[in-house]
């Protein structure tokens, strides 16, 4: 049964992962905290005015650039300034985007690239730094937006299957139902034309809730369909599954 589940989970993420994929860099809206659209523009001047050789940042002094309570930019800054807070370091050979999550702060460097200089002399910082933390990092963005998405609507169709099998399972003393595997098995059976009709309106969408709309009430029409037609009788059930 668990490997049904997941088999029909897996049809409604195929869409969504092609989805995923066009959206390109609108994924880094997710990790990257809108702080750094706040960066004035005196220190987007000063940012855009840093010299680069050959990969490397010419500028070896500490400075601070722009700073709040909640964030920092400036070059070659001790690890003490940028502790806490969100920040943005250009080091010699790197620049350091200090970023947060789950109450945890965690390092993501990006490397110096022509691109990278191009942007950040071109385009907002927002943007620049959006664009090439897209670029450099695409692979675990991508993977960490399926897999936190694939979470959720997996948590959100294993309650509604449960959900239901449960109801299907209290009505065992009246219906043929004797067991919550029955219940179970029955369930699975009734969602899987919904997940079919979910992963087709999957590739006009990436909505899960949605999706998820699409298969919750396919189930809960199926069940009821399937009471007012058989009233859980062994024999009428049978004849009702080998049917379908």
């Amino acid at each position: 049964m668990g490997i049904i589940f997941i088999f029909i989970q897996s049809l409604v993420m195929i869409p969504l992962s092609l989805g995923l994929v066009q959206r390109g860099t609108e994924l880094v809206d997710a990790f990257l905290p809108t702080e750094f659209t706040q960066i004035d523009s005196d220190a987007s001047t000063q940012i855009q005015q840093l010299t680069f050789n050959e990969g490397q940042l010419a500028e070896t002094s500490e400075k601070i650039i722009y700073q709040t309570s909640t964030l920092i930019v400036g070059t070659n800054l001790p690890e003490a300034l940028t502790q806490d807070k969100l920040a943005l370091d250009f080091t010699q050979d790197y620049a350091v985007v200090t970023l947060q999550k789950d109450q945890a702060f965690y390092d993501l460097r990006l490397v110096y690239t022509d691109e990278f200089i191009g942007k950040l002399k071109e385009a907002t910082i927002y943007e620049g730094l959006k664009t090439e933390m897209y670029h450099q990092n695409s692979g675990p963005i991508f993977l960490s937006t399926i897999l936190n998405i694939g979470g959720i609507l997996f948590a959100m169709n294993a309650l509604l299957i449960l959900g239901i099998s449960v109801l299907f399972y209290l009505t065992k003393k009246a219906s043929a139902i004797h067991s919550l595997k029955e219940s179970v098995t029955l369930s699975l059976s009734l969602v899987s034309g919904g997940s079919l009709l979910a992963m087709l309106v999957g590739f006009l969408t990436t909505d899960i809730f949605i999706l998820f709309g699409i298969q919750s009430l396919w189930l809960i029409g199926m069940s009821l369909t399937l009471y007012v037609k058989t009233r859980f009788k062994r024999t009428v059930l049978n004849e009702a599954v080998n049917a379908k």
